[in-house]
């Protein structure tokens, strides 16, 4: 429960809710921690946690204040390992790429050797290693190798939702479609809320739509992905079940995000006319989720 006098649990709470899949609710918790500022008795937990927080907001942000915790307390591997994490997000899209991967790598040695079975390190581990082939190159292969094992270990975790997203993102880069697909099966297994939308939107890209439309989910989230892969479908069945899910779920659409997930069924199912109708609806009666701003 959200505690604004508390910022590392805000901090941590809205990563479960990102980690988790519920991203609206980890939507409405931003303002919170862009509001923040350290408390005195608590400042370095308080920056370490918001520096994690960040991570997923601001990538800039989140590694300053990482690498100000870790200056501070440099036996501290967790703040190494996020500040790894963080740099190799920003080495993806900054002028200084090759830099920032440069570091991440040897800031994650550390991290790596004493990640044992954890699976949440082995995780940003095999992330900043995925990366790095990515931004430097791996002409002697042994980024990929060392990815590999940590790919491995972290195989043995498959319920564990954002490391299987880890996982496929690495394989699919791989171009190891088996691999990929295991891992993505892993999510729909075991996930909820937008990561069955990412395992999803990797089914779809790949032509195996069958693997979703056999599937069947309690989670609205997740039916309203099984839909949106039946609207593609050209069997007029499976389009008109697809309708028949989104008619039901449409009632229960309380937030912005949501139904924007209804609203893009119908479109796929090219009926605009109800697509309008509840976009006027909707647009009258609002949603629960707390505007973000930029």
């Amino acid at each position: 429960e959200q505690d604004d006098g508390n910022i590392s649990a805000n901090a941590m709470l809205s990563l479960a809710y990102f980690h988790n899949g519920e991203w609206e609710k980890w939507i409405e918790l931003i303002p919170t921690l862009k509001r923040a500022v350290p408390r005195r008795e608590y400042a370095d937990f308080d920056e370490l946690f918001l520096g994690y927080a960040w991570l997923y907001i601001d990538n800039q942000r989140s590694s300053e204040l990482l690498d100000g915790v870790l200056k501070k307390h440099p036996t501290w591997i967790f703040a190494r390992m996020l500040l790894a994490t963080a740099l190799a997000h920003r080495a993806s899209h900054e002028v200084e790429g090759k830099e920032h991967i440069r570091r991440a790598l040897g800031e994650i040695q550390v991290p790596m050797v004493l990640a044992g079975e954890n699976r949440f390190m082995l995780m940003q581990c095999l992330y900043v290693h995925s990366q790095a082939i990515e931004v430097l190159g791996d002409s002697d292969g042994k980024l990929e190798q060392s990815a590999d094992n940590i790919a491995d270990q972290l195989d043995r975790h498959r319920d564990y939702v954002v490391g299987s997203i880890v996982r496929a993102a690495y394989y699919d880069r791989r171009g190891r479609t088996d691999k990929a697909e295991q891992a993505c099966g892993d999510v729909l297994d075991h996930g909820n809320g937008m990561l069955v939308h990412w395992a999803t939107a990797y089914f779809v890209r790949h032509g195996r739509t069958s693997e979703i439309i056999s599937r069947t989910w309690d989670n609205r989230e997740a039916r309203v992905a099984r839909a949106y892969v039946l609207a593609l479908s050209p069997s007029a069945e499976e389009q008109n079940e697809a309708r028949r899910v989104v008619e039901q779920l449409a009632p229960t659409a309380d937030t912005w995000f949501f139904r924007h997930l209804i609203i893009q069924v119908y479109l796929l199912l090219h009926d605009t006319e109800q697509a309008q109708e509840l976009c006027a609806n909707w647009i009258g009666s609002g949603a629960k989720d707390t505007e973000v701003d930029g």
